[in-house]
């Protein structure tokens, strides 16, 4: 069993930090995402694949699970498959609505590639489009990919996907979401050697967490429990803390491994935020390092160093520094125990 993801935002942290009590929680959800509660639910999927510039397609069945997660701020949409000639394929959804753009947002992860698909759009004609921004896909060029997701009278939903190369939509799925009376069955993990090294972070844990912003020093309990995803493609954990002051905190931390970059890769979801930070880095002996992209938080724009230590005897294992000029700051510590 293992352990550690801790503190998983420092947005969620900071946010606290310089919240003044009296006001609104910082970590209630946008009204605006009570409009996806149509995707909650175990489904059985009837889907046909279509090859570009083919009419005919490819039927399959697939299942996803779709419910809240992060306190209601995300919507979470599992999906498992097993494509004709492909394989196995398993993807992760997750959706929200994003106050200031005034816009749905969404991120696509799968078990093929460590690449994220973003996707912004909002409800039309009660069906809620999304559309992605350019890519490029491994032999298919640069590509824009659009999903529909339209509510059935009654229960159930339609789902087309379309994607877009030379100015044309062109449709590549398109599927047919029916309730199921069970959960899809859990895959089995095949992670490479890569993510076998941070197997660390898989399991249960409990933590004290140190906040070390200048003037305020606040300690906490937390626990974090985490799992293979995507066939062991992606770590999933889920944090959780109460702060003393300002309520639940809640977290969801993904991590894989992008062979490309030769580094891994990790994004943090929060439940007051409607954006992840994103984060990369490698090992340093025993170290995880990862150091964030700017990432805008109630601060302002900033850039964020976090260290997982695998050595869990070593204490503390988790340390989160925020660049200041040209140096790191300390602002959180934690030690994590297994369960």
């Amino acid at each position: 069993m293992s352990l550690c993801l801790s503190a998983l935002l420092m947005l969620t942290l900071t946010a606290g930090a310089f919240q003044d009590s009296k006001s609104a929680s910082p970590f209630d959800p946008p009204a605006e995402v009570k409009r996806l509660s149509f995707f909650e639910g175990q489904w059985d999927v009837d889907q046909t694949a279509y090859m570009p510039g083919s009419t005919e397609g490819q039927k399959s069945r697939g299942a996803v699970q779709c419910q809240w997660i992060l306190q209601g701020r995300f919507m979470s949409y599992r999906f498992q498959t097993d494509f004709p000639g492909m394989g196995p394929y398993e993807g992760l959804l997750l959706i929200t609505y994003d106050p200031e753009m005034k816009k749905y947002r969404s991120w696509w992860y799968n078990s093929a590639s460590a690449q994220v698909a973003e996707s912004v759009g909002e409800f039309q004609e009660g069906k809620l489009v999304l559309t992605s921004s350019p890519q490029e896909y491994p032999g298919m060029g640069m590509m824009t990919m659009r999903t529909t997701f339209e509510p059935k009278s009654g229960k159930g939903l339609l789902f087309t996907l379309e994607m877009q190369t030379t100015g044309k939509w062109e449709t590549a799925m398109v599927s047919d979401f029916k309730p199921a009376k069970e959960k899809p069955a859990a895959s089995k993990a095949a992670p490479s050697p890569e993510m076998k090294k941070v197997e660390f972070l898989v399991g249960k844990a409990r933590g004290k967490d140190k906040m070390l912003v200048p003037g305020q020093t606040t300690e906490y309990d937390s626990e974090t429990v985490a799992e293979w995803l995507m066939r062991g493609a992606f770590i999933s954990g889920i944090y959780r803390a109460e702060m003393p002051g300002y309520g639940k905190m809640e977290g969801l931390m993904l991590t894989t491994y992008d062979p490309n970059s030769k580094k891994y890769l990790v994004w943090w979801f929060s439940n007051n935020s409607p954006h992840p930070m994103e984060t990369s880095g490698n090992f340093d002996g025993t170290k995880l390092v990862l150091v964030s992209k700017p990432f805008r938080d109630p601060m302002g724009v900033n850039n964020f160093r976090i260290t997982f230590d695998s050595n869990l005897k070593n204490s503390p294992n988790y340390r989160m520094e925020m660049k200041v000029g040209e140096t790191w700051t300390p602002i959180l510590e934690s030690t994590f125990t297994k369960q």
